[in-house]
């Protein structure tokens, strides 16, 4: 026969409550048990996960196999980790330095989870605005006034722009280029003008 361990629900609808228990994998969900290990209670916070480690491990070595969820809460309370340090034949010595690691780690975890969050919310607590001397207050009045200046127009420098002359190409200035501009559409009109008098 094929032994689970696994979660047996219990509770009442939408808070459930869970014994971990030892049941032949042929059973239901809900059926009959051979023997109650622990129990597990997600809805508390922070969730409670009570575990007899020694009918744990008594019914590992008979050759039983957690489910997947079980198997978590090994994990989680680091009957997984002895369980493993049993079964590769670790020392005693070995054992107890590495389940006093596990237990530091999970100690050290726990007490950052309850400095991260604090447990009671602080409320903001507006301070009143203090009251001004009127002295003061006129003193600040009048250099919000005095601030306000009017927007300086900004006159572009009319310096003359120098002529770069270089022996190859000839550069044009501003004024010719704009005369030459000017001066083309003026032809194609002419040009348009032309050529209706022709026709």
């Amino acid at each position: 026969m094929a032994v689970k361990i696994r979660l047996l629900r219990m509770g009442r609808k939408k808070s459930p409550f869970y014994r971990i228990v030892v049941m032949d994998s042929r059973s239901r969900r809900d059926g009959r048990y051979l023997e109650k290990v622990g129990h597990y209670n997600p809805v508390s916070k922070p969730a409670e996960v009570i575990i007899d480690k020694e009918k744990v491990l008594n019914w590992l070595e008979k050759g039983a196999e957690p489910t997947k969820t079980v198997f978590n809460l090994f994990q989680k309370e680091g009957i997984a980790l002895d369980w493993h340090l049993t079964r590769s034949n670790a020392s005693e010595q070995v054992r107890n330095v590495e389940m006093q690691k596990f237990e530091l780690a999970k100690k050290l975890k726990e007490d950052k989870k309850t400095t991260d969050k604090p447990a009671v919310k602080e409320e903001k607590v507006i301070a009143p605005e203090p009251e001004l001397v009127p002295e003061v207050e006129a003193v600040v009045n009048e250099e919000v006034i005095t601030e306000e200046k009017p927007v300086e127009e900004v006159v572009p420098d009319e310096t003359p722009v120098e002529e770069v002359k270089s022996e190859e190409t000839p550069i044009e200035t501003v004024e010719e280029v704009k005369e030459e501009t000017e001066t083309v559409p003026d032809t194609e009109e002419k040009s348009a003008e032309e050529n209706k008098d022709t026709e």
